[in-house]
């Protein structure tokens, strides 16, 4: 009996409840690209932008940590566990729900120093469940700022992203830096978190 190879088909199934599905052509990778596209991939989840709101890392943990250029490549139990909890939870994953124009949003903010992050949401039941999501990268400026500016240039660009849904209602602001919360209480701020802080307002 030949050597089995390996294959990159998969059949998976994603449970959507009673949210109904949309149609839209796959768009595939050209074989010649699939090294280049796995390296970015390595590269973001490295960087942390994959991952920034992914419940799922802790599941994974077993398995990112083989992307460690100093840990060696070693596929045990441990791995083989963590992979069929992974494909369990992501083929659970929430749906995006419609937004419910009577009831508060949530926006959910963060930063590192490549990019920023944001997820629009809102309590369904005791569930919170996401509505939109968004990301961009930092330019070259931005780079520089504090950590305490840059969490707050990401609320602030969370907040313009989704005005459409945050124009003159009161939401919700969740941010994981603690001194831009104090800040934003304070009635004594000046320069760029003041303006922005008057944005909010």
């Amino acid at each position: 009996m030949s050597e089995l190879t390996q294959t990159t088909t998969v059949e998976h199934s994603i449970e959507t409840g009673n949210a109904q599905t949309i149609k839209l052509y796959p768009y595939r990778v050209p074989h010649v690209m699939k090294d280049r596209v796995l390296e970015e991939l390595v590269k973001m989840e490295r960087e942390n932008i994959i991952q920034k709101y992914q419940s799922n890392c802790k599941i994974a943990a077993p398995l990112t940590k083989l992307l460690r250029k100093e840990e060696k490549w070693i596929w045990s139990t441990e791995q083989s566990a963590a992979t069929k909890e992974l494909k369990l939870a992501l083929s659970e994953a929430p749906v995006l729900a419609h937004p419910n124009w009577e009831k508060h949003f949530i926006l959910t903010t963060d930063a590192s120093g490549k990019g920023l992050g944001a997820i629009l949401s809102q309590k369904v039941g005791k569930e919170e469940r996401p509505i939109a999501y968004g990301s961009r990268t930092l330019n070259k400026h931005e780079k520089n700022y504090s950590v305490t500016n840059m969490e707050g240039l990401g609320v602030i660009w969370g907040a313009k992203l989704f005005k459409n849904y945050l124009w003159g209602k009161r939401f919700k602001i969740i941010t994981y830096h603690s001194a831009l919360v104090t800040l934003f209480k304070s009635k004594e701020m000046s320069g760029r978190l003041a303006r922005w802080n008057n944005i909010l307002n």
